[in-house]
């Protein structure tokens, strides 16, 4: 997949919030799950994900690397895999397009109602680091074969929408993550990532926000009003969820899509500039610097021998 130039070509790209994962997502449109099948085709350069809802998958066929956060996973046809919430992911294929099926489902499946009363501990492995060995469950073993036997039946119920069939769904993805929640070692929730996930939750409308308008110049408070809040609370809350500042977010996406672009070839630097919502070259140029070290024109050349590293939280000056 990935040539002796580009070799961790992800870093480069700062991680996108999926709102379509998302718990609101969800509520809007009346479900608990987001069920699918997808192919993932071989490309090096694809941004990280992340979102609020927990999600199960099935590499159904290809292999390639997994991405979880700073962590690196061999996957291949077969695997179940189980994805910490609040860490950026993605699935790297390798030779060829790998076809998976993914659940994405509401995080109060598992924190609300009685399984939140009784057995709070079976959300460990979605949202621990520490809950299981590898998020990606070994082939041959016991719970890798029952999950993907008990995924494979989630997915002829979503298919074929019989009466009842999320009802069904619901159970088996219960069961799913009582096998896991079982072979996970039980211990206490990390408090910190818990108000993380919170501020999330209560930030998902500003980031949806930004993700659908980051070429514009939506002011700080439009960005908090769509949350709800305050410009002073919106910000506590984007450090406490995602460690940088609103319009350093939102600078940080222009950048990240200005690499992808300034790596097609197919227009110029000022072009660029102005495409990805910066008022000038000049600026485009001075904060594209002081985030990578490197001038757009220096990056094209550098991008082309060794990787560069992703823009950091400093990217703070409005546009």
């Amino acid at each position: 997949m990935m040539g002796p130039r580009m070799e961790q070509p992800w870093k480069q790209l700062v991680p996108e919030f999926a709102e379509m994962q998302s718990n609101a997502n969800l509520e809007a449109g009346g479900r608990l799950f987001h069920i699918r099948d997808t192919r993932r085709p071989v490309a090096p350069i694809r941004r990280l994900h992340w979102h609020d809802s927990y999600e199960l998958g099935l590499i159904v066929r290809g292999q390639g690397h997994y991405v979880i956060g700073d962590q690196i996973h061999r996957f291949a046809a077969g695997q179940v895999y189980v994805v910490n919430t609040l860490e950026p992911h993605m699935n790297y294929p390798e030779g060829e397009d790998a076809d998976i099926f993914v659940v994405h489902f509401h995080s109060m499946i598992l924190d609300e109602g009685w399984i939140a009363r009784t057995r709070r501990e079976v959300r460990l492995p979605f949202i621990s680091d520490v809950a299981l060995q590898s998020p990606v469950l070994p082939l041959g073993s016991p719970l890798n074969t029952d999950v993907h036997a008990l995924l494979d039946a989630i997915r002829l119920e979503a298919a074929g929408q019989s009466p009842m069939w999320d009802v069904v769904v619901g159970g088996l993805l219960i069961q799913a993550v009582g096998l896991i929640a079982r072979a996970a070692p039980h211990g206490e929730v990390d408090q910190v990532a818990e108000r993380r996930r919170r501020a999330l939750r209560r930030i998902a409308a500003s980031l949806k926000l930004i993700e659908a308008c980051y070429t514009e110049a939506v002011a700080l408070e439009v960005i908090a009003d769509a949350s709800n809040l305050s410009a002073a609370h919106c910000c506590a809350l984007f450090q406490e969820a995602v460690k940088m500042s609103p319009v350093a977010y939102r600078n940080s996406r222009r950048l990240s899509e200005a690499q992808r672009l300034l790596q097609t070839g197919q227009t110029t630097v000022q072009d660029i500039a102005y495409q990805v919502g910066f008022s000038s070259a000049q600026e485009f140029n001075r904060l594209f610097k002081r985030a990578f070290g490197l001038t757009p024109t220096q990056f094209v050349a550098a991008s082309l021998d060794r990787p560069v590293p992703a823009p950091h939280a400093a990217l703070s000056v409005e546009p």
